[in-house]
């Protein structure tokens, strides 16, 4: 007899288990429909997205896999000023960068360390846009692209590049003989001659 009710309540629990389960169960699904996600996160948060790429490369005797990988992340916001305020900071933050002129002030930059090293940096910088617009660049991989973006002044809507660096530019795409125009930098000394030579 009591082996019977010992099985008795354990079947009673159980029942009552799922019985409770289901109920909170519906409590919960009925919540999310009143209640989305917030899109406000008080304690903070990030999102976070991480793609990756792994290749093996076949090689006589070993095993390598090359693998790269990109991470993106993005704070989730505290506060619903965020959303308010969103359209306005990225207005000004948009002005600020019109203001800025990225290339003139990496030219500036360049053109200083060639000075402190006793190079003439205006006339060194002239002559690695001429060259690199007449042996163009931008067909080199990744370094050739970005060469090609820093040494072609006329490259975007940049209207407040300096005149000399455009015209060196132009120099360069006549295939005038850039050294000859630009002898105050000599040779072996610009930027390009130190990482690249012409074939």
């Amino acid at each position: 007899m009591m082996l019977v009710d010992w099985r008795l309540s354990l079947l009673l629990l159980s029942t009552m288990a799922r019985i409770q389960g289901n109920e909170d169960e519906q409590l919960r699904e009925k919540r999310q429909a009143l209640y989305p996600p917030p899109l406000v996160y008080p304690i903070g948060g990030t999102f976070k997205l991480v793609l990756g790429l792994g290749v093996p490369v076949q090689l006589s005797g070993q095993i390598l896999v090359y693998g790269q990988n990109v991470q993106f992340q993005y704070p989730l916001p505290d506060n619903a000023t965020f959303f308010t305020n969103y359209f306005e900071n990225s207005s000004r933050r948009r002005r600020r960068r019109a203001t800025w002129n990225e290339r003139a002030s990496v030219y500036g930059i360049l053109q200083r360390e060639l000075d402190m090293r006793n190079i003439n940096g205006k006339a060194c910088l002239k002559k690695d846009i001429c060259e690199a617009a007449s042996t163009p660049l931008k067909d080199e991989g990744l370094v050739g692209e970005l060469l090609h973006l820093l040494l072609t002044p006329d490259y975007g809507d940049d209207l407040t590049i300096d005149k000399e660096y455009l015209e060196a530019a132009m120099a360069g795409r006549k295939h005038e003989n850039c050294s000859m125009i630009y002898s105050l930098c000599p040779a072996g000394l610009g930027i390009l001659d130190r990482i690249s030579s012409i074939y």
